[in-house]
């Protein structure tokens, strides 16, 4: 259930990236992908409304780390998050390693005492230390590449990292310390669309070879694939775009490839879809993609119905 979550935000967790831009700094420096999200357009959009927030909250449980983190600060993420910038690591492309700045304002002092009351309930849960001097909390696992940690870095900043090394990276941005990205993923920054409310980009080139799509000969043609973006705006539905670029590829067969693949993935998901209602309107906007290419570059678009967001989200009598 978590990969198919992070598979829901890899799709629609995403804001204009020339609001979102003074949070660059705080990504660490192996990010492959850069994922925004404008969470209180979205929230307050028509479609997000016909999803019940109990099911929203439900959702947001399967992820383990991020739900008891978010239960310790007691902070609402449906009414408290303004805006969530999230880099993903992609050196395994089955386990993406995520990063998270969280926007909106914030009691720093309350959250403080909601985490070390919490703390004190649950010390095998979440514990108190200090990271670069500041406070700072750590959420254990019995697989330390599941360990987690968070900071309160301001009253309009959360962080939340999957080492110390990176949140203490963050504190020294908050302080004015520039850091830098991978240059071919900074030189990708000026191409987000700054007129969607979602919006993503990363690096694709050697990282789909793991992923569980199609045959060698597939997964070898989708070694082309140099970037990926990904773009949508949030109404009565969400219409989607993703682009992706291929220099020097044949685009019309990685065209017809990426076809077959979202049908192979839309099986797939199908076969899941009884016991994960959710998935309802993933397979309804993977039916709906529509691919070309104008010899640059390969455009998909597609929508997810409000209609079939109701049906996915909404509890069985």
């Amino acid at each position: 259930m978590q990969r198919i979550t992070l598979t829901l935000g890899l799709l629609f967790g995403f804001v204009p990236i020339s609001f979102a831009l003074d949070t660059i700094p705080f990504l660490p420096p192996n990010t492959d992908v850069i994922l925004i999200v404008d969470a209180k357009e979205v929230v307050a959009s028509e479609a997000m409304k016909r999803i019940q927030p109990d099911l929203i909250k439900d959702l947001l449980k399967t992820i383990k780390k991020a739900d008891t983190a978010i239960t310790a600060s007691g902070l609402d993420p449906l009414k408290d998050f303004t805006r969530i910038t999230v880099s993903l690591n992609l050196d395994d492309p089955s386990h993406p390693v995520p990063f998270a700045v969280i926007e909106g304002k914030f009691d720093p002092k309350k959250i403080q005492e909601n985490i070390e009351s919490y703390s004190k309930a649950n010390p095998s849960v979440i514990e108190a230390i200090k990271v670069a001097g500041k406070p700072a909390y750590k959420l254990p696992s019995a697989n330390p590449q599941e360990t987690m940690y968070n900071a309160v870095l301001s009253d309009s900043l959360i962080v939340v990292s999957p080492s110390e090394k990176f949140l203490e990276r963050a504190f020294a941005a908050l302080g004015g310390i520039k850091h830098a990205l991978k240059p071919e993923l900074a030189a990708l920054l000026p191409a987000l669309d700054t007129k969607f409310h979602i919006t993503a980009i990363g690096l694709a080139k050697g990282k789909l070879k793991e992923l569980n799509l199609g045959n060698e000969k597939t997964k070898q043609t989708l070694q082309a694939i140099d970037t990926i973006s990904m773009n949508a705006m949030v109404g009565k539905d969400i219409d989607v775009e993703f682009r992706v670029y291929a220099p020097g590829a044949d685009l019309n067969k990685l065209t017809e490839l990426l076809g077959g693949v979202l049908g192979l993935a839309r099986l797939q998901l199908i076969a899941l879809v009884a016991e994960q209602r959710e998935l309802y309107p993933l397979i309804e906007l993977i039916k709906s993609m529509r691919g070309a290419n104008d010899g640059k570059v390969i455009v998909y678009k597609g929508k997810m119905t409000g209609d079939a967001i109701e049906k996915g989200f909404t509890k069985k009598k």
